[in-house]
């Protein structure tokens, strides 16, 4: 992956997994799911692919389900900071799992657009991400981000603190309008969060170098082959 774009796709993978400590229920989720959009947008960009908004939906969509899920964090919102003193270690698990999570997508993302894989079929492109981070381990690139992340995480608090003191500058937005509200405080963030996480950017960037080329090389031929197999099953489709 380009340094440049290596870059943009960590920053935007710190950046959707500390919005969990955005202390704004729902909305926390309107600002990772803008994040995740745009990281997304910029990969596209940079492969000359202007993606369709029903493109950046599939893309980005939460597969965990969330009726259930948003009921219990709200339930549990009053108690959320209680529960992250307490399980700190937990609490710190639980962002590196989501920044590595993103920074596969990502990459995977990128390994499509380069390589010329993508071929207007969103699903088809989410569906052997999924496939191929469910068949090949992601640990090894979840020990780098343990490493740089778990000795940042004040920093972390203090980056997503700050994302909800600019949604707190604005009007409190109506349900409707969380979403763009959320974009809106997204596209702002730029220089000087960039500037200020650069030192962890960096040491991420090298512990990903030490990881063996082989291990890039079995998780996208892994997605190459959850590619492959979708395509033969929409050909066979096609015969009945």
């Amino acid at each position: 992956m380009p340094p440049e774009l290596e870059r943009d796709v960590l920053f935007h993978a710190i950046l959707m997994a500390l919005t969990r400590y955005v202390p704004l229920p729902f909305l926390d989720d309107a600002l990772r799911q803008a994040a995740h959009e745009r990281m997304v947008r910029r990969l596209g960009t940079a492969y000359q692919r202007e993606l369709s908004k029903e493109e950046v939906k599939v893309l980005t969509e939460d597969r965990t389900g969330c009726c259930s899920g948003c009921l219990l964090s709200l339930f549990l919102w009053p108690f959320k900071k209680v529960l992250a003193r307490l399980l700190v270690v937990w609490d710190i698990n639980r962002t590196v799992d989501a920044a590595s999570g993103y920074f596969v997508s990502g990459y995977l993302l990128q390994v499509a657009f380069s390589e010329g894989l993508y071929h207007g079929n969103a699903v088809r492109l989410r569906d052997a991400q999924d496939a191929a981070a469910a068949r090949v381990s992601t640990s090894p690139v979840g020990r780098v981000f343990q490493s740089v992340l778990g000795g940042a995480s004040q920093k972390l608090r203090q980056a997503g603190q700050e994302l909800a003191r600019r949604l707190r500058k604005q009007a409190p937005p109506a349900p409707e309008q969380e979403a763009e509200a959320a974009r809106e405080v997204i596209e702002e963030v730029e220089e000087e969060e960039q500037k200020a996480l650069a030192p962890v950017i960096e040491r991420l960037r090298e512990g990903l170098k030490a990881i063996p080329a082989s291990y890039y090389d079995e998780l996208k031929s892994a997605f190459r082959e959850a590619l492959r197999e979708q395509s033969e099953e929409v050909s066979k489709d096609a015969l009945f």
